[in-house]
């Protein structure tokens, strides 16, 4: 089995696999290996006329990442959004404070450093100016730090601006004309300027949709958005930045009606060439190579005797420092996968499963859970079909890369959503 493939049950007797954490992730990664004078916001001042309704303050644009801006900065909201702000501190032991409020000075939220982990909000806005605030406790002007911000349209009428700013979602009469349609199965080349598909579905299903590049890890970091048809226009319903490599993937509980799945990526960047998958009938997983620190993990690890293996309806509290958990699979289905932090550990988890070339594959991961509707770092989740077998669940601290504290796992049926 190559990793990076798609794998059909119905063809191979092996096969394998919103704006929260992963927008920090994306911010984090783009520090540590650009340089400063590249894809770099430049730092200026604004006046009424450019939208700070008279405060000489910088405005950041959406959907960037803005190094060094004044530590009070403005951006505007044109419609509404559910925006990820988030200040992420150059020195990584220095605390911060992130605050947002509105053109009356009315506070729409606040967050700081917590545990190393940079402040980050996600909050729903009306359209309107509305202000950041970063500082440093105790200290008169904040430390360096760079400002990231993601934003997503709460609801859509007719066109309007999809998550990347260079792409305009299109009407929903636009489904299968000028944007093709997808079914159950369907491999769709996407390239630059052809980022969008439709998808009708007559019954309800649990739908999942990815987009795969030929390098998982030198392509353009993507990320995959799904809408369903609202009137004349979409509104958004799910969407998911990496899970494999930097390639995305989401799953979501899809009622009849008629969707758009908008790839693209982050901060305005081509995407580059793509193949946009879907499966429908819970029956085509992707691989791909596993985590480097878990080169650990074999396909004997859930053989051991020693191996703490769950099925359906188990759970267990994992002692701290102890990386991998074992889940046996006796019948093909949809499951919940969830793992709870018991010391306030950010978590991630890579599930794995064998493959005839005897190295384990990467068959999911997450680093959030995709319900919530905030952040919540302690607890991810993952809701997927799996198939029959065994699979190796790694899991870690998202921060620091290390084995995390203890931590509870769960593994149920799942239900729709």
């Amino acid at each position: 089995m190559e990793p990076g493939r798609i794998h059909n049950v119905s063809t191979r007797t092996w096969v394998a696999m919103g704006v929260g954490v992963a927008v920090v992730g994306a911010a984090l990664l783009w520090l540590a290996f650009s340089n400063n004078d590249a894809d770099v916001t430049p730092r200026e001042s604004v006046s009424a006329e450019d939208g700070c309704g008279g405060v000489d303050v910088q405005r950041i644009e959406l959907n960037s990442q803005v190094l060094g801006p004044t530590d009070t900065f403005c951006f505007v909201i044109e419609q509404v959004s559910d925006v990820t702000i988030g200040a992420a501190a150059l020195d990584v032991t220095q605390p911060l404070v992130l605050e947002v409020t509105d053109a009356d000075a009315a506070l729409q939220g606040a967050a700081a450093s917590s545990d190393g982990i940079d402040p980050q909000l996600v909050l729903r806005l009306e359209p309107g100016t509305y202000f950041g605030h970063v500082s440093t406790p105790g200290e008169q002007l904040a430390a360096a730090f760079l400002v990231y911000t993601a934003a997503f349209p709460a609801a859509t009428g007719g066109t309007t601006d999809a998550p990347n700013p260079g792409v305009d979602l299109p009407s929903v009469d636009q489904c299968g004309g000028s944007i093709p349609m997808v079914a159950h199965g369907d491999r769709m080349a996407g390239t630059a300027t052809s980022t969008l598909a439709c998808l009708e579905i007559t019954d309800q299903r649990f739908v999942k949709v990815g987009a795969q590049t030929a390098d998982s890890d030198a392509n353009p970091d993507l990320q995959i958005a799904v809408y369903r048809a609202d009137g004349e226009g979409f509104t958004l319903i799910r969407a998911n930045d990496d899970a494999f490599g930097l390639d995305p993937e989401l799953s979501f509980d899809a009622v009849p009606g008629l969707y758009l799945i908008a790839t693209y990526a982050w901060f305005g960047e081509p995407t580059g060439d793509f193949t946009l998958y879907v499966d429908t009938e819970g029956t085509t997983w992707r691989d791909d190579y596993p985590s480097p620190r878990f080169t650990h993990v074999t396909d004997a690890t859930c053989a051991t005797g020693s191996a703490t293996v769950l099925g359906p309806g188990d759970d267990a509290t994992m002692p701290a420092g102890l990386d991998v958990v074992c889940l046996d699979i006796a019948a093909a289905g949809r499951y919940t996968l969830t793992v709870t932090s018991q010391s306030g550990d950010s978590l991630a988890m890579e599930v794995m499963r064998p493959s005839p070339g005897g190295a384990p594959v990467r068959f999911a991961y997450t680093d959030h859970d995709p319900y919530a509707t905030a952040p919540t770092p302690g607890r991810i989740l993952i809701d997927a079909t799996f198939p029959q077998g065994t699979f190796a669940v790694g899991v870690f601290s998202w921060f620091t890369d290390s084995a995390p504290g203890a931590y509870t796992v769960t593994l149920e049926p799942s239900v729709p959503r």
